[in-house]
C-alpha cells in the first residue's frame, strides 16, 4: 500500500501543483476515460443511464465529452437502489460510510473504499498547506467530534503526532466555554463554519476581549457574507481563508490567499458551470455547479448537480497554479425562495443591506420561509438599535415582495444551530427538500 500512498502524494502535492493547462487536462482526460469506463461495466445504475441516454461509454474519451452525458441529482440516486449504486465486486462491509447532514431534508449515505477517502483527504491537505497550514501548527477545529478512530494517516506515528496537535471544541457548547477551551489549546489555525466563527467574533467584540492571536482561521460547508467576515477578522485580527466542498465529493474549491477567487480541485473533480439550458457558462457568467468525482469507483458519481451557484473568472491567478479560479460561491439553488406566483427569489436580494453591513444595528440574522406566503427574518440587534429600526427594515424588505407574500422581522435573543453544528443562514421550511430546476425562473 505504501508505494500507492507514494504515488499519490507525488501526483497531487508535486506533479499536478507544477503541471500545465496542458497537462492538467491530459490527465484529466485519461481519469475520466477510466471512470466511465468502469461505471459503464460494473456500476448498475450508471450502466442503465448511459443507455437510456444512447450514449456508448467508449465515445467518452475526455472531459469535452463529458457534455454528451446527463445530469444526475441526489433525487435520481435516492430513488435507485442502494445495491444499483456500488460497484459490482466490491463488498459493502469493507467499504466507509459517511452520511451528509441531511440538512436539505434528503440525508444519504456515501460509500468509498480506504484508498478513496485517502486520495480525497491527501486534496484537502494539500489545500490546507497551499492556504498558509504548517504541518507543526497547532489546530483547533469547532465542530462536531470525530470519529474515535482515523486511517487517513499513511504512518501510525504521524497520526499520533497529528492528533496531538488538533483538537476538537463542541460547536454546541456556550460561547464562553467553546472560547475558553479555545485559549487553553492556543491554536496556529482556528477552522469551523462560517455561522460558529461570526458568534464567537461577536462574543469576542462585546466582551472586549482580543486574546486570541491564530495565525489563519478556516471556513467551509456553509454561506459566508460579506458582513460575516469583516466582523470575524476583526475579532480574531487573522485572516479568513475558505473552502468548497461536498459530501460527495470532498473538497471541490479553496480561497487562495494570493490572488482573488478560490482555486477548483481539478485533479479531484471535474467541475462544470452550467447555464438553465445545460450549456456551459462563459467566463464572467454564472452557472449551476455540476461535478464528476474523478476519485470515486466504489460508488461513481458523474456530472452530479449540487445546486449551487459560482461564476468562473477565466483569468490564470498570479499565484501560479494551474487550477482554474471561480468567484466566491453565490449560493444554493435550494435556498431559493418559491412564492406563491410562481416566482423563484433568490434570498439575497432581500438580505443584500444586512450581508453588506448597512445596517449594524444588525448583530446576527437568519431567514426562514415558514409557508410559501410567509417569511420572517430573526435578527440580533445591537444595543445602538432605535425603536423604529425594525418596522423601517420590515417596511423596506415588503417592497421588496410581490403583493401575495410577507415578510415579518422578529427580534430574538439567540439564533439556534441545526442538529449537524452548522448554522443555517436561509432555510425554507415550504420546500426544505426541493432544488429549482434548470430553466426555472430565478
Amino acid at each position: 500500500m505504501l508505494p500507492n500512498r507514494l504515488a499519490a502524494w507525488q501526483t497531487h502535492w508535486r506533479r499536478m501543483p507544477r503541471a500545465s493547462r496542458a497537462e492538467l487536462r491530459a490527465w484529466q482526460d485519461l481519469r475520466v476515460r477510466r471512470l466511465i469506463q468502469h461505471a459503464a461495466g460494473a456500476v448498475p445504475f450508471w450502466r442503465m443511464r448511459f443507455e437510456e441516454a444512447g450514449v456508448a461509454p467508449e465515445s467518452i474519451r475526455g472531459v469535452a465529452d463529458l457534455a454528451r452525458l446527463p445530469v444526475t441529482d441526489k433525487a435520481a440516486l435516492l430513488a435507485a437502489r442502494a445495491g444499483d449504486l456500488l460497484a459490482r465486486g466490491v463488498a459493502p462491509e469493507s467499504l466507509v460510510r459517511k452520511a451528509t447532514s441531511g440538512s436539505s431534508g434528503e440525508p444519504f449515505t456515501i460509500y468509498r473504499t480506504v484508498q478513496e477517502r485517502r486520495r480525497l483527504h491527501l486534496l484537502r491537505l494539500r489545500a490546507y498547506r497551499l492556504q498558509g497550514a504548517r504541518l507543526t501548527d497547532r489546530v483547533v477545529r469547532i465542530g462536531t467530534p470525530p470519529p474515535p478512530k482515523s486511517s487517513l494517516w499513511p504512518v501510525s506515528a504521524l497520526r499520533r503526532a497529528a492528533r496531538e496537535r488538533w483538537a476538537t471544541v463542541s460547536t454546541f457548547l456556550p460561547p464562553e466555554e467553546m472560547l475558553a477551551r479555545i485559549r487553553d489549546c492556543r491554536p496556529d489555525v482556528i477552522g469551523g463554519y462560517p455561522g460558529v466563527l461570526d458568534l464567537l467574533a461577536d462574543h469576542l467584540t462585546t466582551t472586549g476581549r482580543r486574546d486570541l492571536r491564530p495565525r489563519l482561521l478556516a471556513t467551509g460547508a456553509e454561506v459566508l457574507t460579506g458582513d460575516m467576515r469583516q466582523r470575524i477578522e476583526h475579532a480574531f485580527q487573522a485572516p479568513l481563508l475558505q473552502t468548497y466542498g461536498a459530501s460527495e465529493f470532498d473538497l471541490l474549491a479553496w480561497e487562495c490567499p494570493v490572488g482573488r477567487g478560490l482555486h477548483l480541485c481539478e485533479d479531484g473533480a471535474i467541475i462544470e458551470l452550467l447555464r438553465p439550458d445545460g450549456t456551459s457558462a462563459a467566463p464572467g457568467e454564472q452557472g449551476e455547479v455540476v461535478v464528476t468525482n474523478l476519485h470515486a469507483f466504489a460508488m461513481p458519481f458523474i456530472r452530479y448537480r449540487l445546486g449551487d451557484l459560482a461564476t468562473a473568472t477565466g483569468e490564470r491567478c498570479p499565484c501560479g497554479l494551474p487550477f482554474a479560479v471561480v468567484h466566491q460561491i453565490e449560493g444554493r439553488v435550494v435556498d431559493y425562495l418559491h412564492l406563491p406566483d410562481g416566482t423563484a427569489l433568490h434570498p439575497y436580494r432581500l438580505l443584500a443591506p444586512l450581508a453588506r453591513g448597512e445596517m449594524p444595528w444588525v448583530r446576527r440574522y437568519q431567514l426562514v420561509q415558514q409557508r410559501s406566503d410567509r417569511l420572517v427574518l430573526r435578527v440580533m440587534v445591537t444595543p445602538e438599535a432605535a425603536p423604529g429600526d425594525l418596522v423601517a427594515l420590515e417596511s423596506a424588505l415588503n417592497a421588496l415582495l410581490p403583493h401575495d407574500a410577507t415578510l415579518l422581522v422578529e427580534q430574538v435573543d439567540s439564533l439556534p444551530f441545526a442538529a449537524s453544528g452548522k448554522f443555517r443562514l436561509v432555510q425554507s421550511l415550504a420546500n426544505p427538500g426541493g432544488t429549482l430546476p434548470l430553466g426555472a425562473e430565478r
